[in-house]
């Protein structure tokens, strides 16, 4: 069905699928309804889906969070290709490796902003830099107790970096 969603006739569907279930590695599970696959079968299952129908364009969000190293590799690989032949990839992930590796461009996005566009390097090096930021102002904000359990409150992970004004 997902074949069918993704425009692909029948035909089509047919030729691919020896590959979509060779590459996601699913075993047995390929014939049984999906509402029985784990999280990570169903992810590895969707990501082969997607890119054996040849993209125009592709959005993969964290596919590679779920997987095995074995699987994630294979999938590391498979993004090496379509950046060969040209398909436009829109990656998210949290994995400043991974971004380095496969990226050409990045994106850093704070609760829906834009914090900052480059190289992957100039965005990581602005991820870190936020990070840093962020855990400061957690400790400044445990204040003299040295904990927030002492104080009797409880602390949240910082939302943006603190304003430079």
């Amino acid at each position: 069905m997902n074949g069918e969603i993704m425009g692909l006739t029948p035909v089509q569907i047919a030729a691919a699928f020896p590959r979509i279930a060779a590459f996601a590695e699913i075993g047995d599970f390929i014939d049984r309804p999906v509402k029985e696959y784990s999280s990570g079968m169903y992810v590895r299952l969707a990501f082969a889906t997607a890119i054996h129908v040849e993209p125009e364009i592709l959005i993969v969000d964290e596919a590679l969070a779920v997987g095995d190293a074995i699987f994630a590799n294979r999938c590391i690989q498979k993004f090496e290709e379509l950046k060969d032949r040209k398909v436009t990839v829109l990656f998210v992930s949290h994995d400043l490796g991974l971004v380095k590796r496969l990226a050409h461009r990045a994106v850093l996005m704070l609760e829906g902003r834009v914090e900052a566009e480059g190289s992957p390097a100039t965005s990581s090096t602005a991820t870190s830099g936020w990070s840093l930021r962020a855990r400061s102002a957690a400790r400044n904000r445990m204040g003299a107790a040295g904990s927030p359990a002492a104080s009797g409150t409880a602390m949240a992970p910082a939302k943006s970096p603190p304003s430079s004004s």
